[in-house]
């Protein structure tokens, strides 16, 4: 996903994460990207 839509579904990477974590608990999960998106991404899953 990407924020503008120009890729795959227009979102922020949190919101497809947060739904994959609703049906399936990932033993691991890798984000790249700035600190900020990290930091979303860790409170997400």
């Amino acid at each position: 996903c990407t924020d503008d839509g120009s890729y795959g579904r227009k979102a922020l990477v949190t919101e497809p994460l947060k739904e994959l974590c609703e049906t399936w608990k990932p033993d691991l999960v890798v984000a790249i990207g700035p600190p900020i998106m990290m930091k979303f991404c860790t409170a997400t899953t």
